[in-house]
């Protein structure tokens, strides 16, 4: 079978791509630094921080630009129901969710160990600039709350991408929710990404 193929087929939950890296280590190759960090002003460039740690996640720094995308104090990733209770292949039972300090541990793994990423998100734009801002919230419509100093916004959607060497890689696709609020620094952080991408 054709190795381009067979990645293909080789479709995993983006949680388990996640725990993988906690207790798995492989060799990468470099990423070219491209696009660049925002500040996060606008729970927008929150996520569009969050695409470009992930394809930039060999430049140095980067896992520390991906911490300052999350509120350290009450951010909380949930596993796709679906996902919640099952093996992961390595004797892990995946829980409903992971803290601050067990995502960002579990990304920093992931980083070091990929051989490549490529993350994409729907509607997101190439330029981070104020008209991008402007289509991804027409096509998501986020959700304001409490006087504008929270925002939610359902529904984006992700195509996660990992190879773990030249031949094997995983595959994520489908929505993700997302939350964020506005800091005491005046920065938006997130505070809940909510992964819907198990297939039904």
């Amino acid at each position: 079978m054709n190795p381009k193929k067979k990645l293909v087929k080789n479709i995993f939950y983006i949680s388990l791509i996640l725990f993988t890296f906690l207790i798995i280590g492989c060799f990468g190759s470099p990423t070219t630094p491209g696009y660049k960090i925002q500040d996060q002003i606008d729970p927008y460039y929150c996520i569009w921080n969050l695409w470009v740690t992930y394809n930039q996640y060999k430049v140095t720094g980067m896992i520390d630009q991906y911490k300052n995308i999350l509120s350290s104090d009450d951010y909380i990733f949930y596993f796709d129901p679906l996902d919640i209770g099952k093996d992961n292949g390595h004797g892990y039972i995946i829980p409903d969710s992971w803290d601050y300090n067990q995502d960002w541990q579990a990304t920093q793994n992931m980083f070091n160990g990929a051989y490549s990423i490529s993350f994409t998100i729907a509607n997101l734009g190439y330029n981070g600039d104020e008209k991008d801002k402007d289509s991804f919230y027409n096509t998501y419509q986020p959700n304001w709350k409490n006087n504008n100093t929270e925002c939610d916004i359902s529904g984006v959607q992700i195509n996660l991408l990992l190879y773990v060497d030249q031949i094997h890689g995983y595959q994520a696709i489908g929505p993700c929710d997302f939350s964020f609020k506005l800091c005491d620094d005046s920065k938006w952080r997130m505070t809940v990404w909510r992964d819907k991408t198990s297939p039904q």
